[in-house]
């Protein structure tokens, strides 16, 4: 399953390859799900502790569907 990294910090979805940021969702990177864990720990590992993340890694829209039926 794919996800996409939300940026909180620009209010941007990252772009593929780690390459900047999009506003429109369809135009955004694909990440494995360990790709984007590690994006979001390497962006996050800085902030104070309670503090709202920088980056989200969330479910890609076209893998919903799998993420209910397997």
């Amino acid at each position: 399953m794919k996800h996409l990294v939300w940026s909180n910090e620009h209010g941007c979805w990252w772009g593929p390859l780690s390459s900047g940021y999009v506003r429109i969702i369809a135009r955004a990177g694909r990440y494995s799900p360990e790709a984007a864990k590690r994006i979001c720990d390497d962006a996050n590992s800085y902030l104070p502790e309670g503090q709202e993340p920088n980056e989200v890694a969330v479910l890609a829209p076209e893998c919903m569907g799998e993420a209910f039926h397997g």
